[in-house]
């Protein structure tokens, strides 16, 4: 996949980023998914034309802005910011976060074990035992499509 240069101006402010916070700011933030979102906003823009990816990279730029500088917008905005482009890219491209379908299958395997049981701790084991599998099988299919954020 050809990147232009804005991805790959804004990947390397992405790396100069994660050289000057520590490793609990950058889980904080999101840095490492904050790089795949930006890659695949790039891919968007330029294979399907879409426009709010486009415009979307705007959104990118203000929140390096604030990993860089820790001053523009609080932690608040930058939740909200990220959690904008997020759901674009699941809404309007058919993407989903990593562990979408192994939280949803284990809340779903502990319901059903909790429903067809009496005893209801064995059920709750089993119920979710069956949802990390399902959960984990669909969360690997989707990585194999390509379709993780």
């Amino acid at each position: 996949m050809e990147n232009s240069n804005w991805c790959e101006e804004v990947s390397e402010r992405i790396l100069n980023v994660l050289l000057v916070i520590d490793e609990k700011q950058a889980k904080k933030y999101k840095v490492s998914m904050l790089f795949r979102i930006v890659q695949r906003l790039d891919h968007f823009s330029m294979t399907n034309g879409c426009s709010d990816c486009e415009s979307l990279k705007e959104n990118i730029n203000d929140l390096l802005l604030f990993l860089e500088t820790q001053n523009d917008m609080d932690h608040k905005q930058y939740k909200e910011t990220f959690k904008l482009i997020i759901n674009h890219l699941v809404k309007k491209h058919g993407l989903v976060e990593d562990g979408t379908y192994l939280s949803l299958g284990m809340t779903y395997g502990l319901i059903l074990g909790a429903a067809l049981s009496s005893i209801y701790y064995m059920a709750i084991a089993f119920g979710m035992l069956f949802g990390l599998i399902f959960g984990s099988a669909l969360d690997n299919k989707m990585k194999k499509q390509g379709r993780v954020i």
